[in-house]
């Protein structure tokens, strides 16, 4: 390939290395710079292929290259932050997706639990519709009891305790003494209206209500995760439905905050907070700059990600450089010594004045 093809292929190669220099630039600053992101990064850009070009230009004319490669290292000292940010996120989607995910989950069930702690210390009928299931199983073993079953004092006083816990209307209860048959055919009435109380009377507290509305939630978030784990089998796509996943597990612990007030309300209870802050998504995946490196560099969690993503950032801006050194050479330079004109290239030493 001839020196203006070489030319021409340099400038393709800066101009694509720039480009990608320049979205790296912005991708990585975006959290830290906001809508300044892009013009900064365009003006970063200009720089950085102004650099490359000069450096062509003076290794072509076999001129210093002292200040121009010291500018090009300024560029890449002042990129090097938002590069190693994008490249480290990049290569860590996943994982950062999974861990925030785990994260949401967690903090989820926490907040469930406090909530169902919260109702069960406001639902007051609990107790007796405990009672009511206590007071049958003892009226069936008095009836049954071998001792003295059938139909006697006892089996009376639970009769009409079950009738003051479930507000049926009351029946002819049968003559003392009547034997184990005739008792068990009056207790299936009697179950059959105490167990219809007390199943109307939970359908309508407000507060079981809430508490099963709770295990639908838990179902969901549950379903969400699986999801996920499933879809990091298969590719970027699994950052999207992570993301996905976080906004709506954050959505049903706002939803849980709200529905659970509206029932203390209704119960006469104090307002009740999330105790523990829902994960938002904000920036779930690409994290800040700070972060980036302190993961990286401090806490060193993902040192095989450190190093290939500190290789990228190093080589985005370099490559250029390095097409400069291994394929530009200085230009041959014409001297006119006594006699004929001698074409000489500096890159090959020898003594002019030789026969």
């Amino acid at each position: 390939m001839g020196r203006a093809g070489i030319g021409l292929l340099y400038i393709v190669v800066v101009t694509v290395f720039v480009g990608v220099s320049v979205w790296t630039f912005r991708e990585g600053f975006a959290s830290l710079l906001g809508n300044l992101s892009w013009p900064i990064a365009v003006a970063f850009g200009c720089c950085l292929f102004a650099a490359d070009m000069v450096i062509r230009n003076k290794r072509a004319a076999n001129q210093s290259l002292v200040r121009p490669v010291l500018f090009l290292l300024l560029c890449m000292l002042a990129s090097a932050p938002s590069h190693f940010n994008y490249f480290y996120n990049y290569a860590l989607g996943h994982i950062i997706a999974q861990e925030k995910l785990t994260d949401a989950g967690n903090v989820f069930d926490k907040n469930v639990a406090a909530a169902m702690a919260r109702l069960a210390s406001a639902n007051t009928n609990k107790a007796s519709i405990n009672e009511i299931d206590d007071k049958l199983n003892e009226l069936l073993q008095q009836i049954n009891d071998d001792g003295r079953s059938g139909w006697g004092t006892r089996a009376q006083a639970l009769y009409d305790r079950l009738r003051v816990l479930a507000r049926f209307a009351e029946l002819k209860t049968p003559a003392m003494g009547t034997d184990r048959k005739g008792a068990l055919e009056f207790y299936d009435r009697v179950k059959n209206l105490a167990v219809a109380a007390r199943d109307a009377s939970e359908n309508a507290n407000p507060v079981t209500n809430v508490q099963r509305s709770l295990e639908s939630m838990v179902a969901d978030v549950q379903s969400l995760t699986r999801r996920h784990k499933v879809l990091s089998l298969q590719g970027p796509e699994s950052n999207a439905a992570a993301i996905d996943a976080i906004q709506q597990i954050y959505d049903l612990q706002r939803k849980l905050e709200t529905t659970v007030n509206q029932t203390l309300i209704n119960a006469a209870g104090a307002k009740w907070q999330l105790p523990h802050p829902p994960v938002a998504v904000g920036e779930a995946i690409i994290e800040g700059v700070a972060n980036s490196v302190r993961s990286g560099w401090i806490e060193m969690k993902y040192p095989h990600v450190t190093a290939v993503a500190a290789l990228a950032t190093t080589l985005i801006d370099l490559i250029p450089f390095m097409f400069v050194l291994l394929l530009i050479a200085p230009e041959a330079i014409v001297v006119k010594p006594p006699g004929r004109p001698v074409k000489i290239n500096t890159a090959t030493s020898f003594d002019i004045n030789q026969p």
